[in-house]
């Protein structure tokens, strides 16, 4: 087993995610930290990295010509072949990123374990490590 990063470490990893794995593994966060008894079921991570995918890519679609807002998320054939594509590419990179982020916080916070603390406490540490 890997050491826990340094913050440095941390930062210098996130750094070279792009942006859409950024804006993924900065979204799956609070759901891995709300979740922790459920980090070791591959499934299961996988399943909520692709539901977090399906949305970031929504958000990071351009809106049709007439469309008012983004429109419903969509679950088309479409959608899910990105979202398909996206998962198998960028699964490896962006989870271990996530799992070495949710070390690098556990350690963060563990003086505060005794007194404490919440999810949106976990997520903004973990946000801070990234530029976005």
């Amino acid at each position: 087993m890997q050491p826990t990063p340094t913050p440095e470490e941390m930062r210098a990893e996130l750094a070279q995610l792009d942006t859409l794995q950024q804006k993924v593994a900065g979204a799956l966060m609070p759901v891995l930290f709300q979740n922790a008894d459920k980090l070791r079921d591959r499934e299961w991570v996988t399943e909520q990295l692709s539901h977090v995918t399906l949305l970031a890519l929504e958000l990071d679609r351009e809106p049709e010509a007439g469309a008012v807002g983004a429109g419903a998320v969509g679950a088309g054939p479409e959608d899910l072949a990105r979202v398909q594509t996206y998962v198998r590419d960028n699964c490896d990179v962006v989870l271990n990123s996530c799992f070495r982020l949710f070390l690098r916080v556990g350690e963060d916070m563990a003086g505060r374990a005794e007194k404490g603390f919440s999810l949106q406490e976990a997520t903004v540490q973990a946000l801070g490590y990234m530029r976005i």
